[in-house]
Formats: structure tokens, sequence, C-alpha cells
């Protein structure tokens, strides 16, 4: 589809959508959050598969200086009350509501209170015509996928730290259909995510990947002042600390024809881990982006699975592979 010929998706399009038959039909809702002032970000991915009934969540609370929380539980009894007409919910303890370009992102236990409302910079668009990658891959992997940058506010505690008032950048996505993750078209060798936005007339996703049948994709997006454009991506790197696993920072570097050739680069909090199907290790790493006097928030995402391995990691220099409370290792996420 010609980027000019793309039309927004309908704003009911992020309610909770019919399950069909397929046994591996899955709708999956994600946020990354950044607050550059404080250097504190977060991640948060809810996943249903109501023909299992099944579900799994995945919540992590980063920063450079202060506690940090991780909390992640797959295979789940997904509850009645888990999918209503405008929420989704998981493990009892996190929850997302839609509303029109907006929706609000809570969490609450013990060891921390999350209570943010986003707000998306631009209507929301299907991810597959907008990158030209409708292929084998979206077939079997998420037939219906889109994402949207956006700004947040709101408040978050960490352990017995205090309360207190956070704001600034977002990132998510949504997606729903079959997923087939034994299919080698959907069965990733290695992917990476730069995403987020710069404010409210400024979004942006790069990212690229191989999946074990050999196919490969590349893409690059930006959406300012109103306007859409897709992007080639010129240069991009991955900061990784001495584990070869968790993400520091990263540079892109783009090029759109509406906007010329731009620089972003990323400094981050800490990594938050997830696992799809016990197999696909990914590390989600809430930071600070920088685009020449911009400055926003977001994601740095990787997926690393070279051995085709069913075995977790051991060890992680940054992040926790655990649930519980953390310091982050001393220096570890400073450039």
């Amino acid at each position: 589809m010609e980027i000019s010929k793309l039309s927004p998706l309908p704003d009911d399009v992020e309610l909770p959508h019919d399950p069909g038959e397929d046994p591996q039909w899955q709708e999956s809702i994600v946020l990354g959050w950044a607050d550059p002032s404080q250097e504190i970000g977060g991640f948060i991915r809810i996943g249903h598969q109501p023909n299992l009934g099944l579900t799994r969540s995945c919540f992590g609370v980063t920063s450079r200086n202060g506690l940090n929380y991780s909390r992640t539980a797959e295979g789940l009894p997904l509850r009645e009350a888990d999918r209503s007409v405008d929420t989704f919910h998981a493990d009892g303890f996190q929850s997302a509501t839609f509303g029109v370009r907006s929706s609000r992102w809570r969490a609450s236990d013990e060891n921390v209170d999350l209570d943010i409302q986003v707000r998306d910079v631009h209507a929301p668009y299907d991810f597959w015509d907008l990158t030209g990658m409708r292929n084998e891959t979206s077939r079997v992997m998420a037939a219906n996928h889109l994402q949207a940058g956006g700004t947040f506010s709101g408040s978050v505690r960490i352990g017995d730290e205090p309360e207190r008032a956070i704001s600034g950048f977002t990132y998510r996505d949504h997606s729903w259909g079959p997923r087939h993750m034994d299919n080698p078209n959907a069965d990733m060798y290695a992917a990476w995510w730069l995403v987020g936005s710069l404010g409210e007339d400024f979004s942006f996703g790069f990212g690229g990947g191989r999946m074990r049948s050999g196919l490969e994709s590349l893409f690059g997006y930006i959406v300012k002042d109103g306007e859409v454009d897709t992007a080639v991506i010129e240069d991009a790197s991955v900061l990784m600390a001495f584990d070869g696993l968790s993400n520091r920072g990263g540079t892109v570097v783009a090029v759109s024809e509406k906007f010329g050739r731009l620089t972003f680069e990323a400094e981050g909090y800490g990594n938050v881990w997830l696992e799809l199907g016990q197999k696909h290790f990914e590390m989600a790493m809430p930071c600070t982006i920088r685009c020449g006097n911009r400055t926003g928030g977001g994601l740095i995402d990787t997926i690393l699975n070279p051995r085709n391995g069913t075995d977790r990691p051991t060890f992680v220099a940054s992040g926790r592979l655990d649930n519980g409370l953390y310091r982050s290792r001393a220096g570890l996420n400073h450039p």
C-alpha cells in the first residue's frame, strides 16, 4: 500500500476481539514508558490465549538510581474477568483500559503501585500496511498488528520508596490473530527495535529481524507534524553489556523523503525480561532517546536466540531473571 493512501484504523480497534476457533489465536498488548527527567521507565505485556484458557503477564519497572521491580508469569489460567468490554487484565495484578486514542495502565501489589494515563500522539495504523511487511510472517505470527507512540502522566511507588509523580513518553503495540511460534516463519533467530516518541508531534518506529526460515525484515517509519512517512535505515547498532544479552543503549540513522536524515540515540535505565513460549528470550529496555535538539523516550528491545535453544539463561547483567525487588548493578546502565 502506498503510504499516501494509508488510512487510520477505527477507534474501536483497541477493544478485545473475537478469538474465533484457532487454538493458537492470541491477543496481546504491550506498553513501554520512560520518564527521562527521573531516568525511570517500565515495560508491560498482557497476553491472552482464550481458546487455550491461558494468559501471560510481564511487568517491570527499572531505574538507574532507585529500586527496580520485576513480576512475570507464563501459563496462568485465563479468568472470565480478564477480558471485559474495554479492559485487559492479567495475574490479578495489572490491567489496561482503552478509550479513543488513550489508555490507562494500572498495577498493584505489595511491592508496586503504578497508575499512568497514556495519550497516543497519532491515530492507530495497521503496522503491516504502514511498513509494507505483510507477508508469510505476518500471517502466522500476528495477522493484525498496530503500534503507536504517545505521552503519559501518572504515579508510581516501588517497595518502600515514596510514591512519586511521573510523566514522559510511551510506545505500545497491540496484536491479535493466530500465532504459530513453531512455524519457521514466526520462529525468531534474532530481532531488534528502537521505538518511542519525542512529544505530541513526533513518534517513530525502527526494527528488523531474521526468522528461522531465513526470511528477513527491516522497517522504519516516522509520524511527525501529522504526516506519516517510511524511512530507510542507514545504520543501526545496539550497545550491550558484557553478558551479550542486556541492552545498554543504541543508535539508529534513518532517512525519510519527507523529514530528511535523522539520528536517534538511546541511553537505557535497565532491562525487563520476558519469554515467548519459553524459547525466545526478549529484553526490553526503557530509555531516553535524543534526536537533534529533541529529547523523548521509548524502548530498545532485542530477541536473541541463535542456538534455537529452549533453556533460559542463568545470568543477566542488567535486569532480573526472577520476580522481586532489586537494585541495578552499579554503573552498568550509564553510557
